[in-house]
């Protein structure tokens, strides 16, 4: 290496370190004015460290954060388009970035504030243009947002309720909030953030602490005082050390949140009402749990991230694992809450027209022509789009093709692997047909003809999404008695949803006992059968 290139690489390692060296002291100066009680975030990204790194990517920060994600390519793809948001943001002079946000925020709805410092020699408005094209493009999916100048170096960026309730904010000395988080800049972390709620949220938190079981007993609502805050932190690779950390007053405190932590899963046992759920939440946490092991280093309990690629893996499958079965979870529920509009609809139809609508609407030599679906649309509040329809035309007349398009969200799985299903205006949601369900005939059945009884009766069931028809088309679900299985099971989850006809839904394990779901699927077989 030649002389001006050793003078070059010294430079550049000497303004890596004054960054750092300066960067506590500026987190506490910038974050100052915006703190209060209220507050209980407070994030950080040191943009003049990043941006001094010429080959961000060759330094090994994608590679580690792609390996934490099911879908890499898509990851380093996002990255790198906010890495060039993020260059031009340096060359307009801005050096760190912080967030701040406060139960105010959230009782606003407003969002958290995002604050830019800009270097001396920084042009605010250059940083305002900057943000504003940025705004402009996330606007669709964030709301309105808006960037504002604030005195000489700062620029925020924000919904206009957030930026109004900042300009005038009382702020109040924080340093058990923002000491974690300029100390955390100190010691070269790039991307930093501490949890600390103030006052007011820990004496909610002792005065509403419930009785807990199994080995969570010691976790008591006292305890809201002995823990003091939450941090978490990156460095550059390639050390790039992530690492959590809790922060409690005490060492016993510590030993007491590890203890706890290492025994939670076993406390999912006494939680009942969780069902079969209480294993599958043991399933998916407990590598989680093994591979973040928490550790106690005298008042802070640390839990250290791998960064070998093995563990990585590891780490990154068990997350997904994790992430997977809780968004199913709250797909389930979505779905749930769908098929009880979609029963309810049925149920005040049935008031008005004295009979449950049939599987079809019919012309008056019994051809069908258009769904159910469309049928019940007026108790959907989709009146408007009901009087579109030809009703005495087949779903696929030129006419009535052309709303295929327009299939209400209620008809929709929220699966997003299932999308192109809903594009293509079908629904995986139907009735059972049969001769011995409720929709046997082109007339409509009565609930007096439910001799088995409401709650023991399915109305509306999911079919696997190899039967998905289009919502328009009077197509459902054909039940074979037979194996009544069929066109219900599926491979992709191990449940379907189905409402019966009292208006409840529930989730059914696909494994169901063929006899039970026989029962379940006739009007007036006269089994005696156990709920699933």
């Amino acid at each position: 290496m030649n002389c001006p290139q050793r003078i070059g690489v010294s430079l550049s390692a000497a303004l890596i370190v004054f960054t750092f060296s300066a960067a506590g002291r500026t987190a506490e100066a910038v974050l100052a004015p915006y703190v209060n009680d209220d507050t209980f975030l407070a994030a950080y990204l040191n943009l003049a460290a990043v941006a001094t790194e010429d080959h961000v990517e060759k330094a090994g920060l994608f590679a580690f954060l792609s390996a934490m994600s099911d879908d890499p390519h898509s990851l380093v793809s996002a990255l790198k388009g906010t890495e060039q948001t993020l260059r031009a943001l340096r060359a307009a002079g801005v050096n760190a970035i912080y967030v701040v946000a406060g139960l105010g925020d959230m009782n606003q709805r407003g969002g958290p504030l995002v604050v830019f410092h800009v270097a001396e020699g920084g042009g605010a408005e250059n940083v305002v243009q900057v943000l504003s094209a940025l705004a402009a493009q996330l606007g669709e999916s964030l709301g309105e947002i808006e960037a504002r100048a604030h005195r000489g170096n700062v620029v925020h960026l924000g919904s206009r309720a957030t930026l109004d309730r900042y300009s005038s904010l009382a702020n109040k000395e924080r340093d058990d909030l923002i000491g974690p988080l300029a100390r955390l800049a100190g010691e070269k972390a790039v991307v930093a953030a501490v949890f600390c709620p103030g006052p007011d949220f820990r004496r909610v938190v002792r005065e509403l602490w419930p009785e807990l079981p199994g080995p969570l007993p010691p976790l008591q609502g006292e305890l809201a005082d002995r823990w003091l805050h939450l941090e978490a932190a990156i460095n550059l690779p390639p050390d790039a050390n992530p690492r959590l950390a809790l922060q409690a007053a005490d060492p016993d405190a510590a030993t007491t949140f590890v203890t706890v932590l290492r025994g939670l899963l076993e406390a999912a046992g006494p939680f009942t009402e969780l069902g079969d759920r209480r294993h599958q939440l043991k399933k998916y946490l407990q590598p989680i749990v093994d591979e973040l092991a928490p550790q106690v280093e005298g008042t802070r309990v640390v839990l250290k991230i791998p960064t070998d690629e093995a563990r990585l893996t590891g780490l990154r499958r068990a997350l997904s694992d994790a992430g997977d079965a809780a968004m199913e979870s709250t797909r389930r529920n979505q779905r749930m809450n769908q098929f009880k509009q979609l029963a309810l609809a049925v149920h005040n139809y049935a008031d008005v027209n004295k009979h449950l609508p049939p599987a079809a609407i019919c012309d008056k030599d019994g051809k069908p022509l258009l769904s159910w679906r469309v049928a019940i649309l007026p108790y959907l509040e989709e009146g408007d789009l009901y009087k579109q329809f030809h009703l005495d035309e087949p779903w696929d007349s030129p006419h009535n093709r052309a709303l295929i398009g327009k299939m209400p969200a209620v008809y929709a799985d929220p699966d997003p692997k299932l999308k192109a299903l809903a594009r293509e205006g079908k629904t995986t949601f139907q009735v059972p047909v049969g001769p011995e369900t409720v929709f046997y005939n082109n007339d409509g059945a009565t609930f007096r003809e439910i001799t088995d009884g409401t709650s023991q009766t399915i109305m509306l069931v999911e079919v696997e999404p190899l039967r998905a028809a289009v919502w328009t088309k009077p197509d459902d679900w054909e039940v074979n008695l037979e194996h009544p299985r069929r066109g219900v099971e599926r491979t992709d989850r191990n449940h379907f949803v189905a409402a019966r006809c009292d208006g409840s839904a529930q989730s059914v394990p696909v494994d169901i006992d063929e006899k039970t779901l026989r029962a379940l699927v006739t009007r007036a077989g006269r089994e005696v059968i156990d709920r699933p």
